[in-house]
């Protein structure tokens, strides 16, 4: 690996190159299995330091390249004279950590983190203005934790549940969000993330700008989202897609509107019991393969449940705060 593409690395991570040099060090990796592996020990050193504050990590990784270029050089029979290439990493890489321990000291001296907890019952929604200006309104049953540094040296926030961004421009400030195992970065943008802890899929959907979402901190798995782009992001076999989406099937609840897009019962039932606070039990197992489709503006409970089953046939009772369904597909 050259100084060329060791500079586009840690442009890529800092998201300041072009498409087409991202596009190029993506076919690089897919295609070159040497260059993938000098690509994910770099970036493991850059996360370890810069983003998590994971000094031990970082060291290790270091470690790990240090010795990678030992061997090379005994095979190749240059202990002496190294070469050039591989000195040339090798301190690149030392100066890289040397640059991430002063963050990390800086980071540690002059940081102690505490947070401010924002969070929704069930039925509820939250507007939240942050510092920057950013907008966040926050679902129903969710919880926003906001760093005492929000805006210092970065925008990181932590979510669990589901909300919509709005996002203030801000090149030199990276707005992070960290929902379960995924990871988003956007400059200024605005979209929705979906990330219930008990859903079996995490959503980001973009409806403005340019967000780049990261998967398990795997570099690899990286993805470039443009306005109109979903990631699907399904937890039991940690596997990613993306695909288009309709704006109010993504984002329609912070209007009131309560859409299904062709959604299981049981997933559907999980997106009732959060919206009205109750518990909806289904009495059928026939009902677990039916896909709904519909979108409920400003409803009752009662008209939402009259509306489907005249969609798909069920019927139900309301005993006190529990919803029963029975039936089966039409």
């Amino acid at each position: 690996m050259d100084e060329h593409d060791y500079s586009l690395i840690i442009g890529y991570l800092e998201s300041s190159i072009t498409d087409k040099d991202v596009h190029y060090l993506l076919h690089k990796v897919q295609n070159d299995s040497e260059f993938a592996e000098r690509f994910n020990e770099v970036a493991e050193i850059w996360n370890a330091g810069k983003i998590n504050h994971d000094l031990p990590r970082a060291k290790h990784a270091l470690k790990r390249l240090h010795q990678r270029i030992e061997a090379v050089e005994i095979k190749t029979n240059t202990k002496k004279v190294i070469n050039k290439k591989l000195a040339w990493l090798s301190a690149a890489a030392a100066i890289l950590f040397l640059c991430l321990l002063f963050f990390h000291t800086e980071f540690n001296k002059t940081t102690t983190l505490t947070y401010i907890e924002k969070h929704t019952g069930a039925g509820q929604k939250m507007n939240i203005t942050l510092p920057d200006g950013s907008l966040v309104v926050l679902n129903t049953l969710s919880t926003l934790k906001i760093p005492s540094n929000y805006g210092i040296r970065n925008r990181e926030l932590q979510l669990k549940g589901e909300a919509w961004f709005e996002v203030e421009k801000n090149p030199q400030k990276p707005f992070i969000v960290h929902t379960g195992h995924i990871q988003t970065l956007v400059l200024g943008t605005k979209f929705n993330i979906s990330g219930y802890p008990d859903d079996e899929m995490a959503k980001v959907s973009l409806v403005e700008g340019k967000v780049q979402v990261d998967i398990d901190n795997d570099t690899r798995k990286r993805q470039i989202l443009k306005p109109g782009d979903q990631l699907i992001y399904t937890k039991k076999d940690s596997t990613s897609a993306i695909t288009t989406f309709i704006k109010d099937d993504a984002a329609g609840w912070k209007d009131n509107l309560l859409t299904l897009n062709y959604e299981s019962w049981p997933e559907a039932a999980k997106k009732i019991s959060r919206w009205y606070n109750v518990k909806v039990e289904l009495k059928s197992t026939a009902l677990t393969d039916c896909k709904l489709k519909g979108s409920f503006a400003s409803m009752s409970l009662t008209q939402v449940l009259r509306q489907l089953s005249y969609i798909s046939g069920i019927s139900w009772e309301i005993q006190g705060k529990t919803v029963y369904i029975t039936g089966k597909c039409n």
